[in-house]
């Protein structure tokens, strides 16, 4: 035999050490048990383990001892199916270990091989590896499967996720029976035509777009769509949905949305029945704006004053105009620029120049300023600007954040003084618009009337 030399013995430390490195690293501990003796070694890591000092004499029994008493039966049969000559030789066990010097329990992973002789185990040899983080992770992951279960089941929200490329649903809650009727299974057998099956035909172009959007990168965290989706029984539900990213490509474009869904036809049928009966109560006013008009026409007319009858028809065309002019939206923002258009639609053979910006007004100034329009429009037909040929009037606003400034300008028409007490026309504009929290500011001059006025608007 010839003599080791040494540089083969610095090449067989170096791998020792760095076996005991990477043994140290994965948290691994080493047992042999010698079987007819009743004796195991351990190193270090396992005595560290089982919490008993390092040099300790160990036998199966001092082993046995720190094993969790619920873990031990299944332990020992590990051990005698590794021993079994008639087995592999393999043992592998997970068990809990209390620790013998601070009463810590660790869970460990067991992997080991026996060895024989003449038919007869005579050593087990293996590995001990602490896996408590492990399967600490693993123990939160169920419980977290089990909670999201738990959530899904009872929620009474539907979730889904949709893949927009394959245009199918990954998945689908079990909340889809109760809505349309159809089972999970049932939706995930649809192809890429689920979109064209499921939706009503009124809003697949709308969601189609929606998806496109998203799958573009082009729509903001979370989005928001309705739609209706068809039932069993070929009725339709509304859905209101709230949805997020749930996978990307490479490029970081979505590619599937994880949703939520939730049953809003309750809500859409009542907005239904209210525009109904919004729209059965506007035709009733409108009938009683014309009845109105009737009785004044019978009652009132006859030996009344031409000029003052034609400023009561007047007025009452203007209250119709407004009520017309808000009643397609009850108790929404209105246009001020429809609403201005409305008020003055008698007055189009007049000069007039409009100019200002786009906004909307609160109902309440909807419904009072067609009124006031009226009375500037007749008192400039009547004595201002719009008395004389070259007459013209200005109608400019301006939309602040939280209110309106409007002027009506007349030039080009016979001087105008201040009248000396405030007639009709001016109490009804400041009777108007102080209850609202509006100002009225008139300037009467050479050039013409002068009136601004301000209100308060809708907030974008």
């Amino acid at each position: 035999m010839r003599p080791v030399e040494s540089s083969e013995l610095t090449a067989l430390q170096q791998a020792l050490e760095r076996a005991e490195l990477a043994q140290a690293a994965g948290g691994i501990g080493i047992h042999d048990y010698d079987i007819p003796a009743n004796r195991i070694i351990w190193d270090r890591r396992v005595y560290e383990l089982w919490g008993v000092p390092e040099g300790t004499p160990v036998s199966y029994e001092t082993f046995a001892s720190s094993v969790h008493p619920d873990d031990l039966p299944a332990v020992e049969a590990a051990v005698a199916a590794a021993l079994d000559p008639q087995g592999d030789g393999t043992y592998f066990a997970t068990y809990r270990v209390r620790n013998q010097a601070t009463g810590a329990v660790r869970v460990v992973e067991a992997r080991g091989r026996a060895r024989f002789r003449d038919g007869t185990a005579v050593r087990l040899i293996g590995t001990v590896r602490d896996i408590t983080s492990d399967e600490n992770l693993r123990r939160e992951l169920r419980q977290a499967i089990q909670f999201a279960q738990g959530l899904i089941q009872t929620a009474p929200t539907l979730l889904y996720i949709f893949d927009l490329v394959t245009k199918k649903n990954v998945y689908i809650g079990p909340q889809i029976v109760p809505i349309t009727g159809m089972a999970p299974e049932e939706y995930s057998a649809f192809g890429a035509e689920l979109l064209e099956l499921v939706l009503h035909p009124e809003d697949l172009p709308r969601v189609l777009a929606h998806h496109a959007e998203i799958r573009q990168g082009r729509s903001q965290q979370p989005f928001e769509i309705e739609y209706r989706l068809k039932r069993v029984d070929g009725s339709w539900v509304w859905l209101a949905s709230l949805e997020v990213v749930h996978a990307r490509d490479d490029d970081g474009l979505p590619t599937q949305i994880l949703g939520a869904s939730l049953d809003i036809s309750r809500r859409h049928g009542a907005d239904e029945l209210k525009q109904l009966l919004v729209q059965e109560l506007g035709h009733r006013i409108k009938n009683a704006f014309a009845m109105v008009h009737s009785i004044a026409n019978l009652s009132l007319r006859p030996g009344c004053d031409p000029a003052a009858w034609e400023a009561f028809e007047g007025r009452l065309r203007a209250l119709s105009s407004a009520h017309a002019s808000i009643s397609t939206s009850p108790g929404m923002p209105v246009d001020l620029r429809s609403t201005i258009t409305h008020a003055i639609e008698p007055f189009g053979g007049y000069t007039l120049r409009l100019d200002g910006p786009d906004c909307r007004i609160i109902p309440a100034i909807a419904d009072v300023l067609p009124l006031l329009l009226h009375e500037l429009a007749t008192n400039a037909v009547k004595y201002g600007a719009w008395s004389a040929p070259t007459g013209k009037v200005e109608l400019t606003w301006q939309c602040d954040p939280d209110r309106v400034n409007l002027c009506w300008e007349e030039s080009a028409g016979p001087a105008v003084t201040a009248p000396k007490g405030k007639g009709f026309g001016t109490r009804l504009l400041e009777s108007a618009l102080k209850p609202l929290n509006g100002q009225l500011d008139l300037h009467f001059s050479g050039q013409g009337l002068r009136c601004c006025m301000t209100f308060p608007r809708e907030s974008e």
